[in-house]
């Protein structure tokens, strides 16, 4: 009998440190998750940019299919790897004909970088 209840203490505080350990875990990755959300709202930066149709708002990290909605289909487009992340530059022809006077760099599918030439 004294065997069975040595394993049933073990079986129920090993649960008990299980338990205590995931909820350490969570705690942990709860706060690590909130400063990463805090830093990436700390770089957010914001444009205002001429489009054909008027000035339109953006901002970093902006995913690439809300840009194209308001832009519309681009005039230059490339693709690249770069060190294992996929980096897009994206050209509108605004004001002149022959060249992109909006210059757009999307990394992994987020808006990183506007450029506007100004004419």
């Amino acid at each position: 009998m004294k065997p069975f209840i040595y394993i049933l203490i073990g079986f129920v505080a090993g649960i008990i440190c299980t338990i205590g350990a995931l909820f350490i875990y969570a705690a942990v990755k709860t706060n690590s998750q909130q400063e990463q959300i805090e830093q990436l709202q700390e770089k957010v930066i914001f444009f205002e940019v001429k489009s054909k149709t008027g000035f339109v708002k953006l901002h970093t990290g902006m995913p690439k299919d809300s840009v194209t909605a308001k832009f519309g289909n681009p005039d230059d487009y490339s693709i690249n790897q770069i060190q294992g992340r996929s980096v897009e530059f994206v050209g509108y022809k605004i004001n002149n004909k022959y060249v992109a006077d909006l210059n757009l760099t999307f990394v992994d599918g987020y808006l990183s970088e506007v450029d506007q030439v100004s004419l």
